[in-house]
């Protein structure tokens, strides 16, 4: 079932992108919480991330998390954001085998985007949920008004 009530608002939120094969994508989250947690950062939420599928079967990837801290030190490679918000999005959640559910998920929400008269204005975020015992994504995309791009012209020869 989808949501088009949906929004993200996340406060000192820290980034890093990362460039990863396709098969290697866990080790992109698994380096930035290590690296997080290395830097001694409180995270205060669960990571989200959006992914860009590339060529050569190459992703780019960008993982977020919200931090305790106001003002971290952080490495060259890492970006601070004192607030992170998105409003009016539209989102799914997607359970069970994840990988093998998000293409089906990925449709039913742009279906449902289309059918709201929407267009989706922001990549597809990725939000980790869940526990050892029951693991989910819920995936969110911000949205606007779909725009009607016909132009009229009227050209009066009087």
């Amino acid at each position: 079932m989808c949501n088009l009530h949906d929004f993200m608002h996340y406060s000192n939120v820290v980034s890093k992108s990362y460039l990863v094969p396709k098969d290697r994508s866990e080790l992109a989250i698994q380096d930035f919480l290590a690296e997080t947690f290395g830097l001694g950062l409180k995270c205060v939420s669960l990571p989200f991330l959006t992914i860009d599928i590339l060529e050569n079967d190459m992703l780019r990837i960008c993982i977020y998390i919200s931090i305790e801290a106001d003002s971290p030190e952080l490495p060259a490679d890492m970006h601070f954001d004192s607030y992170f918000a998105v409003d009016d999005m539209a989102s799914i959640c997607v359970t069970g085998d994840v990988q093998k559910n998000m293409s089906g998920a990925y449709v039913k929400l742009y279906d449902f985007l289309k059918k709201e008269s929407k267009r989706a204005i922001t990549p597809a975020f990725h939000v980790m949920g869940g526990d050892r015992s029951l693991q989910y994504m819920i995936v969110k995309i911000g949205y606007a008004e779909a725009v009607d791009h016909a132009v009229i012209i009227s050209i009066d020869n009087e």
